[in-house]
């Protein structure tokens, strides 16, 4: 009895350290973008691609909903990640004149 306690207090710590490290790992990412890009290999090398994959699918869902969020409440406007040039402004000029066309000199 004793050593099925243990057993599930180690369970309960090893799940809390886990929890906590995804959400200052989330919290990271969120506010340094750069970090994630450091530390997407290392963590590939840890846990293997597929489950780096699938905790970027979670974290990227996680973050589309709380943007989505944000926008509905009006907390903030959707931007463009990339810098984003301003429109040209359009030119007119006068038409080439066609020579013999509309010419009033004799010739």
């Amino acid at each position: 009895m004793n050593q099925t306690i243990r057993q599930v207090r180690r369970r309960v710590i090893l799940l809390s350290i886990v929890i906590l490290a995804c959400l200052l790992g989330f919290l990271a990412l969120r506010n340094w973008s750069a970090i994630g890009s450091k530390l997407a290999n290392p963590m590939r090398k840890v846990f293997g691609v597929e489950r780096v994959a699938q905790m970027e699918t979670i974290l990227f869902d996680v973050q589309d909903r709380i943007n989505k969020w944000k926008y509905a409440l009006g907390l903030s406007q959707p931007e463009a990640p990339w810098g984003v040039a301003d429109a040209p402004t359009p030119t007119t000029r006068a038409p080439t004149p066609i020579p013999g066309i509309g010419d009033s000199s004799p010739g």
